[in-house]
């Protein structure tokens, strides 16, 4: 009797401790989740809620009650009718269809030339980089200086005997001004990742190429190109996304002016709700411009066709 006794507790203890076991081993993978999932909801999770629903109220920040003030899809009914947005909207977008290829193409050849066993490569590399890695209100200030009338680009331009202009005053230069200081101070940053694709490319197949008679622009479209690109794809997703984002630039060399020549859709969100005191249409246009970058992002990686390999 007593032998059956402790046979039965050594069963329920071993039970217990393989139930205990198998919870510890179940909760363990969400132990470890935990802490991001904490800071997802708190800093992402909960933000793009919050920010849905003041879209759909007349938030004013200096009124906290007005946050209990719901309006529905009024702001983005105004959104349809606001001339002033769309003047920004089409800004960014031709802000974003113009300096994508350029800086694609400029930063794809440069990478491409230092990888070539130039001399001074490391300084040219560090050289192009540095844009990068510097503030950028301090590149906006000093392309504030370079494009004044009595400015250097100014000046070269007497040289060539062109009539000397301002240039971020005027309404035909303001925004192609940004977008050349954009070009200039990204390139650099994409170099980099492209540099980095092309040392993963198979040194064989160039001694194939050369084998086989191809010549050095055979060997780029035939065997650089394709493996570059995913890394194409990549590059023009994320500055398609930087791109639409603009804002630090803009606000700092032209303030959005003349008129609103060179607003970008982030800057007349930020006036619209920290000079306005429209918080709710501006987390509107926030919204909007979220599900336009959406969009590009989808019809770029349809386009490019991301889901197919190197061979294919």
């Amino acid at each position: 009797m007593v032998s059956s006794t402790i046979e039965i507790n050594t069963a329920i203890n071993t039970k217990k401790k393989h139930s205990i076991s198998r919870l510890k081993n179940a909760t363990t993978p969400y132990v470890f989740v935990l802490p991001w999932l904490i800071l997802f909801l708190s800093f992402t999770a909960y933000p793009l809620i919050l920010s849905f629903y003041t879209s759909l109220t007349d938030f004013n920040p200096l009124d906290p009650t007005s946050i209990n003030k719901f309006v529905g899809f009024t702001n983005y009914l105004e959104l349809l009718k606001d001339k002033n947005f769309h003047t920004s909207l089409l800004n960014t977008l031709y802000f974003t269809v113009c300096t994508i290829p350029i800086t694609t193409i400029l930063a794809m050849l440069l990478a491409v030339a230092l990888t070539q066993g130039i001399k001074l490569n490391t300084l040219f590399q560090v050289g192009f980089f540095f844009p990068t890695v510097t503030s950028m209100s301090v590149i906006s200030l000093l392309w504030v200086l370079l494009l004044y009338k009595d400015g250097i680009i100014s000046r070269v331009c007497i040289l060539f005997g062109l009539e000397p202009r301002n240039w971020l005053l005027d309404k035909d230069t303001a925004l192609p001004s940004i977008m050349a200081m954009c070009i200039w101070s990204a390139i650099g940053f994409y170099m980099l990742i492209y540099i980095s694709a092309l040392q993963s490319i198979p040194k064989e197949l160039y001694e194939a190429a050369i084998v086989d008679g191809a010549s050095s622009w055979q060997k780029f479209f035939f065997v650089t190109l394709p493996f570059l690109r995913h890394t194409t794809i990549y590059v023009i997703v994320l500055n398609t996304i930087n791109s639409l984002q603009i804002f630090s630039e803009p606000q700092i060399m032209t303030k959005g002016g003349p008129a609103y020549y060179s607003t970008t859709a982030v800057l007349y969100l930020y006036r619209q709700g920290f000079t306005g005191h429209r918080m709710g249409y501006a987390s509107a246009v926030g919204y909007v411009l979220f599900a336009i970058i959406l969009v590009f992002a989808l019809i770029q990686m349809k386009i490019l066709k991301l889901d197919k390999g190197v061979d294919d």
